[in-house]
């Protein structure tokens, strides 16, 4: 059997059919030597049956509790023999040979350890792939909005200014702080020298944390050169929800408590709740007055994640 370049990991938690599609566009794309590891996060549900006999050659182990995301690709990361592990969400479908476009930048790059590919919507929407580490000044409201308004007129303001620039900005490879996980190559030796992720993390803020401790071993980049079709949604729900926007919220909180202290944490998490609170009253008003159900979108997530902000506390109770 040839040695896989590639390892492919992946989580699957109760969403097998989205997981087949995807191990099936990876098979159907990628020509590269490879290998697919899916990690079953207890799902309780058969998934990990439907996808063995779905998609053969793939390698599949069941845990025996739902840790997280971050768990389940350390538990599939430890049976993988590739050298790149290639983290993809199961929500996400490969539109051409993007593992091949990623193991490449590496290969001629030895001072690169994870590298991030383009992210587009089912409408063809550009998802912001690369961002900076969360701030304090990155919560000032309007940010973001200041950084398109400016972008424009003095592009390299603009993007300094922005968080998460939009990935239209973006036409050359670019150093960044982290990139999302739900299409991230590392190599496979960087990501067993930090110990992969924090199990502390169940869901959220988790590739922000790896890419700072792996960034101690190398750079980290972003690409547009390849693109991967994010469905979003999967497990975790495409509605703001309040046991989603408890887990953001406690996945921050870790960060800041682990890299900043605990004092930066409650300073952090008490400006984003005050921010929040005023969006929410803008919102609210504004729903008011245009009747748009895009308004009262808005305000109902703002006014959840203040309600739901110090619900939940990583790590949880049962893995203490």
């Amino acid at each position: 059997m040839t040695q896989p370049l590639v390892s492919f990991i992946l989580v699957n938690y109760r969403t097998p059919d989205m997981t087949i599609n995807c191990v099936r566009s990876i098979r159907e794309r990628t020509a590269i030597p490879h290998e697919v590891v899916v990690a079953d996060s207890d799902s309780g549900d058969g998934s990990a049956g439907k996808i063995r006999v779905a998609c053969p050659g793939a390698i599949v182990t069941e845990l025996d509790r739902n840790l997280g995301f971050g768990a389940g690709c350390n538990a599939a990361a430890r049976l993988a023999g590739g050298k790149y592990l290639y983290l993809l969400n199961t929500d996400t479908l490969l539109h051409e040979d993007s593992a091949d476009v990623l193991a490449r930048f590496l290969a001629v790059r030895p001072g690169v350890v994870a590298v991030g590919s383009r992210l587009f919507y089912p409408d063809g929407s550009p998802q912001a792939s690369a961002s900076k580490y969360p701030s304090l000044l990155g919560l000032v409201a309007g940010r973001d909005a200041l950084a398109r308004m400016v972008h424009p007129v003095w592009p390299s303001l603009g993007r300094a200014l922005a968080s998460s620039p939009p990935a239209e900005w973006l036409k050359e490879p670019i150093r960044a702080d982290w990139c999302v996980g739900a299409s991230l190559m590392v190599r496979a030796g960087a990501y067993r020298g930090v110990g992969g992720f924090d199990e502390d993390f169940f869901m959220y803020a988790e590739e922000t944390d790896l890419c700072l401790r792996l960034s101690k071993l190398g750079e980290i980049w972003y690409t547009p050169e390849t693109a991967v079709l994010h469905l979003e949604g999967g497990s975790g729900g495409l509605e703001p929800n309040p046991a989603r926007l408890a887990r953001i919220a406690a996945g921050h909180r870790l960060y800041f408590e682990k890299h900043v202290g605990r004092l930066a944490a409650r300073t952090y998490m008490a400006v984003w709740r005050a921010l929040s609170a005023g969006k929410y009253l803008f919102w609210r008003g504004r729903s008011l007055l245009s009747r748009s159900a895009g308004d009262r979108k808005r305000a109902e997530w703002h006014r959840l994640f203040v309600a739901n902000a110090t619900a939940l506390r990583y790590p949880l109770d049962d893995r203490r």
